[in-house]
């Protein structure tokens, strides 16, 4: 079976999410395709936050200053 890019940085994300150090934060991410199934289709890990395009980057920031280690997804 092929693997498509799409299938392994999902893999990578639910392996970083369910090591328990990681989260996963950005707007619509459990929109329809949850970001072109490349986030797994699970809430617990995920942050969606609210339409204000420039406070994601500072939330990440704190969220990595608490030792956890978030994944911030732009979507453009």
């Amino acid at each position: 079976m092929e693997r498509t890019v799409a299938n392994t940085i999902r893999d990578l994300t639910k392996r970083h999410i369910d090591s328990g150090q990681g989260v996963v934060i950005g707007q619509c991410l459990t929109a329809v395709g949850w970001v072109q199934n490349t986030v797994p289709p699970q809430v617990e890990g995920t942050l969606e936050l609210p339409m204000t395009d420039v406070a994601g980057a500072g939330i990440a920031v704190g969220i990595s200053l608490t030792g956890l280690r978030p994944i911030f997804v732009i979507r453009f």
